[in-house]
């Protein structure tokens, strides 16, 4: 790439900080409630006389990481991003939006501000990207709204917005937490990418570093005249489990927070947050019948999408579901996002780990189909009362069964 170039030869002008490069588009996920976004920017890029495409996608942390990942490619559609930007919108699950690039360098010099403030560094790549965080940008008060409610998304719903705000509250998330708020005064009229609007009682929402909330118990006041709600909050930080009872006011059109206000604060022990999250977990093992290198194609190709995590005793995917609806519930748990895991052990099986039975049938369906005419037998099928799958993964063991057989586990009947 030619970096001291500022114009394309036939183009229009191009502002002298993008130094050769043309924005014409870009996009983000409108997950920004959910702590997590996913851009991609889309340039014409003057390399050696001739205007080539660049992509760039950005992963988003807005909680502690900033701009956690990094990846480009140039091409029309090149391979690894169209992998990329599958994988970003199946996991994130909500809607794709259009940004003016004004706004996407606001959003990556803001995410730089928060990495920074948790002493994260940049990504690898940071140098083929380092053109987007300088100058400095500003937005109006007007402006800066109109941008959060693009990377919000749309909020219909009280379960919605009440689990969204104790979400973004109890995680230390100042930005997306205001916004919901009815009250927009304490706004500044202008703001740069480290400007935290700050309401007033914010910290009576936290307990340490940033906390993770597993699950909300929505419930409507009904000794209240008002349009109140008490909700009873699972939430973990610093290793310390809490349970928090809230009060919140709302105000229904538009629909906003009037009025949050923390009642009571009880730390409880690992196991009784266990108790709290328990569920049925349903697991089929799938045996692998002479495993060779094209059904491992096709078992990769069918996992494309999934996100990856990578564990001593196998490889864990999850397919998770396209939208974000399982926020818009009066009991919202944090796993409810999950459509169902695939976990490839090293003693080659493959483990369908879900929910509910439906989620796990299906699944079956979709892999054998996608792995034919290679040999994979249905070897069990269980139903536990209570999660164990990450326990599994954690232990020793490479073999699904041989773990059972040391709980003392039963197959479903």
């Amino acid at each position: 790439m030619i970096e001291n170039l500022t114009v394309i030869k036939g183009g229009r002008d191009i502002p002298k900080e993008n130094n050769g490069r043309r924005f014409i588009e870009g996009f983000v996920t409108a997950t920004r409630l959910m702590g997590v976004m996913g851009m991609e920017l889309v340039w014409d890029v003057l390399v050696d006389s001739k205007i080539e495409t660049l992509h760039q996608i950005f992963y988003l942390d807005s909680e502690e990481y900033g701009i956690e990942t990094f990846m480009h490619a140039y091409g029309i559609e090149p391979k690894e991003i169209v992998a990329e930007r599958n994988r970003l919108v199946g996991a994130l699950g909500g809607t794709v939006i259009s940004i003016s690039e004004k706004e996407a360098r606001f959003l990556l010099q803001t995410h730089t501000a928060i990495g920074a403030a948790h002493n994260r560094n940049l990504p690898d790549g940071r140098e083929k990207f380092a053109y987007l965080l300088e100058p400095i940008q500003e937005l109006s008060k007007d402006e800066y709204l109109q941008l959060m409610q693009k990377v919000c998304g749309n909020i219909n719903s009280e379960y919605f917005i009440i689990n969204y705000f104790i979400m973004r509250a109890v995680a230390g998330d100042e930005r997306a937490a205001a916004y919901l708020l009815a009250d927009k005064s304490f706004y500044p009229s202008t703001l740069t990418p480290d400007t935290v609007p700050a309401f007033p009682n914010f910290k009576d929402f936290q307990f340490g570093n940033a906390a993770t909330l597993y699950r909300n118990n929505i419930k409507f006041d009904e000794n209240d005249s008002s349009n109140s709600y008490i909700c009873e909050s699972l939430i973990e930080a610093e290793n310390q489990y809490r349970l928090i009872v809230s009060e919140i006011e709302l105000q229904k059109n538009p629909l906003v927070i009037l009025n949050a206000r923390h009642c009571s604060d009880l730390r409880i022990s690992s196991t009784e947050a266990s108790m709290l999250m328990d569920r049925s977990e349903f697991i089929t093992v799938f045996d692998i019948l002479n495993a060779n290198e094209a059904m491992l194609e096709a078992f990769n190709d069918y996992i494309e999408n999934f996100t990856e995590t990578q564990y001593e005793n196998g490889t864990l995917y999850i397919d998770f579901n396209s939208t974000n609806d399982h926020v818009n519930n009066p009991l919202y748990r944090i796993n409810d996002d999950i459509h169902v895991m695939y976990f490839m052990t090293l003693s080659n099986q493959i483990l369908i780990v879900g929910y509910t039975h439906d989620a796990v049938y299906e699944a079956e369906f979709r892999l054998s189909l996608a792995l034919m005419p290679y040999t994979t037998v249905i070897n069990m099928k269980y139903e536990f009362k209570e999660p164990i799958i990450y326990e599994f993964m954690q232990s020793d063991f490479d073999d699904f069964e041989s773990f059972v057989d040391y709980l003392g586990g039963h197959p479903e009947e």
